[in-house]
């Protein structure tokens, strides 16, 4: 069902990524969501009170650009995989700058690249991620210059949860 769930989403990770985050989040919250805000410049804090949201079902961790990706608690151990939730990247840079950290994201791992072109990119060279999509291509690109930042947040966070998280 659309908004129904629980999310985890990285965040702490630059003032950038932190404001879409949170317009992504903003729409979540509105739609239903219950979310876990992960600040990876509270690490310790983030982890005591983890331990009673992952008690329920998580449909998801959501980051940037690779950011808590690789989260261990014990070494060679992904947090993630072993919470057993999977994990849906978006990254808003080209994806060969991302290669060396998905080599090694969690099993299943879901990438989100900015277009088309992009995501055929990480198709041919990052064959152990587990799926790659794109957002929708917007042919207006005035239009979308002319959409405020919210609205576009919005807008993502809603084909994120209609095409993708609907499905976990």
């Amino acid at each position: 069902m659309i908004g129904e769930g629980r999310l985890i989403c990285i965040v702490g990770a630059g003032e950038i990524r932190d404001r879409f985050m949170d317009g992504l989040i903003g729409e979540w919250e509105r739609i239903g969501y219950e979310i876990f805000r992960f600040h990876l410049t509270e690490m310790q804090k983030s982890l005591g009170a983890l331990a009673p949201f992952v008690k329920g079902h998580v449909k998801a961790v959501v980051t940037f650009d690779d950011q808590g990706l690789s989260t261990e608690l014990i070494p060679q151990k992904n947090l993630w995989e072993q919470l057993n939730i999977p994990v849906i990247d978006l990254l808003t840079d080209h994806p060969a700058q991302h290669l060396q950290a998905l080599d090694h994201a969690p099993a299943g791992t879901i990438v989100i690249c900015s277009n088309r072109e992009q995501m055929e990119y990480l198709k041919k060279t990052a064959p152990n991620v587990g799926s790659v999509g794109c957002f929708t291509d917007n042919k207006d690109s005035k239009t979308q210059e002319k959409k405020r930042e919210t609205d576009l947040w919005q807008s993502r966070a809603r084909e994120l949860d209609q095409d993708l998280l609907a499905d976990l």
